[in-house]
């Protein structure tokens, strides 16, 4: 891990950021509260991404490190999210769009492929995991479930930056010009254990150890790909090369 950036200003302008997004939010609130329609009104505050402000490498957050992927999900709607209640369970911005249909009494159609809020808010049953797609600094898919993070590459598509990494402006643009969206073969890349490690600093991929836990992940990350993207891709044990 390196230092990063952060002390350059990078991560003071964040926080002022966050702080005047705070405000703006509670002014908003105010104004419906003083419409009288406050109560009938659906808030849903969320964002598109994290930064690790160049510690993990020299990218930002288009990357498969909780501190990328992590947002906040702050809902305040119909029944089902009132009252202050706090879930920790993965959850997807792909579950936000059946969530909003619900709430306005709408059937969301059979192509979404994820199910609204509202069944993990009754405990309805939840898969525990959600699935993530990188097609631009990186080629690369990957599933959280509340406990593993695994990722696989494909590095003959497109080169990727592993953990210590560092590149220049020039070089991503570059990197940029060659991005493609998919591939068919990807490789092991990254397996965490965000129990033990929740700075995701010890890379398990090629622990013997740990070789049931990622053939099952494997699998569901497999099943994913296909449902999401329709393609049956091959996910190859980590250092495979290809000829």
């Amino acid at each position: 891990m390196y230092k990063g950036d952060w002390d350059n200003g990078r991560y003071a302008d964040y926080i002022g950021s966050c702080h005047a997004l705070d405000q703006n939010v509670g002014r908003l609130v105010d104004t419906l509260r003083q419409k009288g329609i406050y109560d009938d009104t659906v808030i849903i505050y969320c964002s598109d991404h994290g930064d690790h402000f160049q510690t993990m490498n020299g990218e930002h957050k288009r990357q498969c490190f909780d501190s990328c992927l992590r947002i906040p999900l702050i809902i305040k709607g119909t029944d089902d999210f009132r009252g202050g209640i706090t879930k920790t369970e993965p959850v997807s911005l792909i579950n936000l769009p059946p969530t909003i249909l619900e709430m306005a009494g709408v059937s969301a159609p059979d192509t979404f492929q994820e199910p609204p809020l509202h069944q993990l808010m009754r405990g309805d049953g939840w898969d525990n995991c959600v699935f993530y797609q990188i097609s631009e600094a990186e080629l690369a898919r990957g599933i959280r479930t509340e406990r593993w993070k695994y990722c696989v590459h494909a590095p003959h598509v497109q080169e990727v930056l592993d953990m210590g990494a560092r590149f220049d402006t020039n070089h991503y643009r570059n990197t940029l010009r060659k991005a493609v969206p998919y591939s068919d073969d990807y490789v092991d890349q990254y397996l965490f254990d965000t129990y033990n490690d929740p700075y995701e600093l010890h890379n398990l991929i090629d622990d013997p150890d740990y070789y049931e836990i990622r053939e099952t992940l494997r699998a569901k990350l497999t099943a994913y790909i296909q449902k999401a993207e329709h393609r049956n891709a091959v996910i190859h044990p980590y250092g495979h090369v290809f000829s």
